[in-house]
């Protein structure tokens, strides 16, 4: 027989969020944070074993073909394989994705096998993009994220020191601080691109381009739903003096001017960092 809130979601028709919260309180993880993702496999008696699935598990190359394949749901087995080189970070999330489908409505199936694909922010499958949902909210624990966050004054400190204690990668605690921000505020995501583009000349540095914006309602409201397009000039651009900091404690301060169609120009302030690999930028209005 299937677990209790397995069946309570699917006789009673819950939204994502009634499960999380029935998951959360029935395995005693409520406000307890990071979220501890052994007690939730527990009550739900499942197993999280992790693998390298092409070198350990028969299988898996015929199913892998060329995806990038994160995480593995056998349901009969009451398994969850992760594979092994993942970030402890990425092993929790896409455990809690796979729990995701082993406990949502809908979600029927006896064998998940989960991409990169299917577990990144811009997934188009439904189910995969539920999972994920149920995934951020175990994580976050619901609202819980969101009161802490807005407690604060607006700032990048605030996300990294919020990464560090809820245990999530940079990317996903700043989606969400913007998203569930009351105040407005938006979230300019650069990515690497490959030297080799045609046209520019990078020399020592790397190529950034926009990946995607993210926005607070209040934002979107009055500026902006998202950046199609800025000039990142190697060398010159705020965005090459965030990607050569070291730490990402050690913010770039500064103004940005931006015209909005319709509306005029805007000053905003922005603060940038980095993980590494993309640079974020937290841009708010000079009046709040």
């Amino acid at each position: 027989m299937p677990k209790v809130e397995r069946a309570i979601a699917e006789n009673l028709n819950l939204a994502i969020e009634d499960v999380v919260e029935g998951l959360l309180q029935a395995s005693g993880t409520t406000g307890r944070i990071p979220t501890n993702v052994g007690e939730i496999l527990g009550y739900l008696d499942l197993k999280q074993l992790s693998f390298d699935f092409m070198r350990e598990l028969d299988f898996m190359p015929e199913l892998i073909e060329k995806r990038d394949i994160r995480a593995v749901l056998s349901y009969n087995d009451r398994i969850i394989a992760t594979q092994r080189q993942l970030h402890r970070n990425q092993t929790v999330f896409s455990t809690l994705h796979e729990v995701g489908h082993y406990v949502l409505p809908e979600h029927v199936q006896k064998f998940y096998v989960c991409s990169i694909e299917d577990l990144s922010f811009f997934t188009k499958l439904r189910l995969e993009a539920e999972a994920n949902k149920l995934a951020a909210n175990l994580i976050f624990q619901l609202d819980h994220f969101a009161i802490e966050a807005n407690s604060f004054p607006l700032g990048c400190n605030v996300i990294t020191d919020l990464a560090g204690k809820y245990g999530t990668s940079f990317e996903a605690t700043a989606r969400r601080y913007v998203e569930q921000h009351s105040q407005p505020c938006a979230l300019v995501v650069y990515d690497k691109v490959e030297k080799h583009v045609e046209g520019l000349e990078f020399d020592e540095f790397p190529g950034f381009k926009v990946q995607y914006t993210i926005t607070s309602k209040s934002f979107r409201e009055k500026f902006f739903t998202k950046i199609l397009e800025e000039k990142i000039i190697p060398g010159e651009s705020s965005v090459y003096e965030a990607c050569k900091k070291l730490d990402v404690t050690q913010t770039v301060e500064n103004k940005m001017s931006i015209t909005i169609v319709g509306k005029g120009e805007f000053m905003f302030n922005s603060q940038l960092f980095t993980n590494g690999y993309k640079v974020f930028r937290l841009i708010y209005p000079e009046k709040l």
